[in-house]
């Protein structure tokens, strides 16, 4: 029967082929992390926190977004299997507390490797260091794309975009258990407005709502 330790080092190699450079470096995130699973909805990381861990995540979907004193959100990217969580890892360098939150979207697995051996870590493998700055930048350009889209992108096309990037991030075209007030926190609006354009878009086509799904055509 395989192990809890086999199977993250499985996944660990397979989500982040890049780190099967070093068998020495899997080995040692190994023993200083620990695979977790975590349910949907669960708040892992919110404002005005420390870091305590990097999560580096196996299998899911983690959501990360700004929220106002008026509890007013905004999407800023979602970290996919393969990926962590680059404003969490910047934070931690500068040992700054949280600006963000992280929400568990899909049930997720991760390997959550303590925040101080991580910067160890970053100090002893350039693979880690490419691997951030890398990750830097996909994230980067991502938060690019949704302030050009926020600026300069009507609500409806913006909706439509945010609809297929759900649907992509979840490798298939139905999005389920996600409400009207869910998606205008995300774009910024109101939930009346989502509504409004969602119906627009089923009559035209574009997409079906049926029960509690949204399925893209």
């Amino acid at each position: 029967m395989e192990t809890i330790q086999e199977k993250a080092k499985l996944l660990l190699t397979s989500k982040f082929p890049e780190f099967k450079r070093s068998e020495s470096f899997v080995e040692k995130l190994l023993e200083c992390g620990q695979m977790v699973t975590v349910p949907k909805g669960t708040l892992i990381l919110d404002i005005q926190e420390y870091i305590k861990v990097i999560p580096l995540l196996l299998n899911g979907l983690i959501k990360i977004y700004r929220e106002d004193e008026y509890g007013n959100e905004i999407l800023l990217y979602y970290i996919n299997s393969g990926e962590s969580c680059v404003i969490s890892i910047t934070t931690c360098l500068k040992n700054e507390k949280s600006s963000i939150k992280a929400l568990i979207e899909e049930e997720s697995e991760l390997l959550t490797v303590p925040s101080v051996d991580f910067i160890t870590l970053l100090g002893e493998y350039n693979l880690l260091h490419n691997f951030t700055y890398d990750l830097f930048n996909l994230k980067y350009n991502e938060l690019i794309k949704s302030i050009d889209s926020l600026a300069f992108t009507d609500t409806k096309t913006r909706l439509l975009s945010y609809l297929k990037r759900e649907a992509n991030n979840r490798s298939a075209n139905v999005i389920t258990g996600m409400t009207h007030k869910d998606i205008a926190k995300d774009l910024s609006t109101s939930r009346e407005v989502i509504s409004r354009l969602l119906y627009a878009l089923n009559k035209e086509g574009v997409i079906t709502l049926k029960n509690k799904e949204i399925i893209i055509r």
